[in-house]
């Protein structure tokens, strides 16, 4: 398989795993306004993919924010557990997002 097909998937994959696995908090809810209110991370999270789309360099920047937002609204700096799993994909996604778009400048 082509690396610039694999660079070009994987931080939307990411991302998309990440959305599901927000999702999945979401199963608790009682009411439909509490699912709703429980869906917002995951609708963040598909908006940043959706908006990162076409432009990978606007992905990692997109996704470096919400590592950012998520490390000081969830206070994920206190405890590397919370560290690694809440701040941890946001990176990961912003990280392979740049990846994709340094590769793509590299080709043209």
């Amino acid at each position: 398989m082509n690396p610039m097909t694999i660079t070009k998937w994987l931080p939307r994959l990411a991302g998309g795993a990440f959305a599901a696995f927000l999702a999945m908090f979401a199963l608790d809810a009682g009411c439909a306004v509490e699912l709703l209110m429980h869906l917002i991370p995951t609708l963040v999270v598909i908006v940043g993919i959706l908006v990162s789309w076409q432009r990978p360099r606007l992905g990692a920047a997109v996704f470096a924010g919400m590592a950012l937002a998520a490390t000081g609204y969830f206070h994920t700096y206190r405890s590397v557990d919370a560290l690694l799993l809440i701040t941890g994909p946001f990176l990961l996604t912003a990280a392979l997002f740049a990846l994709h778009w340094r590769m793509t400048r590299n080709h043209e």
